[in-house]
C-alpha cells in the first residue's frame, strides 16, 4: 500500500494547486542543507508559519528532504555521513585546519552555512584552539599529539595540561607521553 500511497502524494504535490506547498518545502530543504539540529529546523518552520510539532511539519520535512529526526538533529539521507566525510578530507589534507577551510568545505558538502558552527561545535568530534581545529577523539595520547600539532614546536607537560583545559591531570598527561611511542623527550623538562 506505501508506494501506491506515495505515488498518490506525488500526484497531489505535483498539482498547480498545491504549487505553495511544493515551493515551500524546496526553500524549506535549501535552508536546512542535509543535516540541522532540531532548534534550527524548528525556528525555520516557525518562521513560516507552521508548528514544528504538526502533521504539516512532517509533511514539509518530507517533502523538503525527506528528513528525518536523529539524536536532536535532521537529516537527509546519509546528511551526516556526507558531512563526516567532508570533514575527514580536509583533516586528510590539512593536519589543523582553520574555520574557513572547514566552512568552505561543510558549505561545499550540503551543510547550511547557518549550521556550519554549530555542527563543528557539537557534532564533528572536533576541539577549536584558537583558529584551527584538531581532531578530539581518541586516547588522551591521541589527544595530546593533536595538541603538539597546533603547538608546533615542544612543549612541557603544564603547557599541555593548559592546552587541554581540564581533559586530564598533570600525571595523566606525563603518562600518556612516557607511554606513548609518538612522543620523544628534547630535554631533561
Amino acid at each position: 500500500i506505501q508506494p501506491r500511497a506515495l505515488a498518490r502524494f506525488a500526484e497531489l504535490i505535483a498539482d498547480p494547486v498545491h504549487f505553495t506547498i511544493a515551493r515551500w518545502a524546496a526553500e524549506l530543504g535549501d535552508s536546512l542543507g542535509l543535516y540541522a539540529p532540531t532548534r534550527f529546523v524548528n525556528d525555520r518552520l516557525h518562521r513560516i508559519g507552521v508548528d514544528p510539532e504538526s502533521e504539516s511539519a512532517r509533511v514539509l520535512l518530507y517533502l523538503a528532504g525527506p528528513y528525518t529526526s536523529r539524536g536532536g538533529w535532521f537529516e537527509t539521507s546519509a546528511g551526516r555521513d556526507h558531512a563526516g566525510a567532508a570533514v575527514d578530507a580536509v583533516f586528510e589534507r590539512y593536519g589543523a585546519p582553520t574555520t574557513q577551510i572547514l566552512f568552505e568545505a561543510l558549505v561545499g558538502g550540503g551543510i547550511a552555512p547557518d549550521v556550519v558552527a554549530a555542527y563543528l561545535d557539537n557534532e564533528a568530534g572536533l576541539r577549536r584552539m584558537g583558529d584551527v581545529w584538531i581532531r578530539w577523539t581518541g586516547t588522551l595520547a591521541d589527544k595530546i599529539a593533536a595538541v603538539l600539532q597546533v603547538l608546533g614546536s615542544p612543549a612541557v607537560p603544564e603547557a599541555i595540561v593548559d592546552a587541554l583545559v581540564g581533559e586530564a591531570s598533570l600525571r595523566a598527561i606525563q603518562d600518556a607521553l612516557y607511554a606513548d611511542d609518538r612522543f620523544v623527550r628534547t630535554s631533561r623538562t
